[in-house]
């Protein structure tokens, strides 16, 4: 028997699986972001700096990551067409409602309520408040209190009571990450890798990261409303946000045409955003 002749055989058959082992690997390791049919691989596959979700990073820090408006969206196709208090209700609010009392709009400037504000005393918004929600333009914010009158159907009485709504005027179609906001918080989530040796959760504050995304896709006014209570943190959530410049799907108006739009990540402990 030629045993040199089997030994190569067995060599062959080694190498063989080996490489179908590391082509698997490799495609296992492919990420699900893609940049304009580009894929992107982790930095364990490639030393590009391109952005990337590190799987072996994954932390499982409990820390709470969402992706928004300020505020509740509200389309600014629907407040155009909106004349009734009942236009911001649901049905269910609505039919808790036997008579409205008052209803104040007030726009909210830097996060504060502003000397900007219209009241009136019926159902039907008056012309100044029609005015003043027209003349805010996205991202900008306003605030509605609706003070009204409900039956209490075991007295009899009539109860006062309000419904607040805090609204952020938003386009017809919002800005998303071009693989969906759900990646975008996996990919921060993957990447936030530093973190400090010793965390207080007790100094943790939850905060809120303000960027907006441009008519071209592009990340611009990135700022941070206040510390997390680490420095550290704070400066990689701010940069892994600056990398993903280019890669968003700009917001669109009623007509179609791209508009800038402001989004917001919030970041903290779950029961403290």
């Amino acid at each position: 028997m030629n045993y040199k002749h089997i030994a190569y055989k067995i060599i062959i058959v080694c190498v063989i699986i080996q490489l179908v082992s590391c082509n698997k690997t490799i495609k296992t390791d492919a990420i699900i972001l893609e940049n304009r049919n580009v894929l992107i691989y982790t930095a364990k596959k490639s030393n590009s700096k391109d952005l990337a979700i590190k799987k072996e990073a994954k932390t499982e820090k409990p820390f709470y990551y969402n992706i928004s408006t300020r505020f509740n969206p509200k389309k600014k196709s629907e407040i155009l067409q909106s004349i009734t208090v009942h236009n911001y209700l649901s049905p269910e609010e609505s039919n808790d409602v036997d008579a409205i009392e008052s209803v104040e709009i007030i726009k909210i400037v830097n996060n504060q309520e502003s000397n900007i504000r219209v009241t009136n005393n019926n159902q039907y918004l008056s012309k100044k408040q029609i005015t003043l929600l027209k003349g805010l333009n996205y991202s900008e914010h306003y605030k509605m209190n609706i003070n009204y009158k409900t039956k209490n159907t075991g007295s009899g009485n009539f109860e006062s009571n309000r419904f607040t709504f805090h609204h952020t005027v938003v386009p017809e179609t919002q800005a998303v990450f071009t693989q969906g906001n759900k990646v975008f918080l996996d990919y921060l989530k993957a990447n936030i890798i530093n973190f400090p040796k010793a965390i207080d959760f007790k100094k943790i504050r939850a905060t809120k990261f303000y960027f907006i995304i441009t008519k071209n896709g592009n990340v611009k006014n990135l700022r941070i409303d206040w510390s997390s209570g680490y420095k550290e943190i704070d400066r990689q959530l701010l940069d892994l946000i600056s990398k993903t410049n280019g890669l968003w799907n700009s917001a669109k108006n009623s007509t179609g045409q791209f508009v800038e739009q402001e989004l917001v990540l919030t970041f903290g402990l779950p029961g403290n955003c």
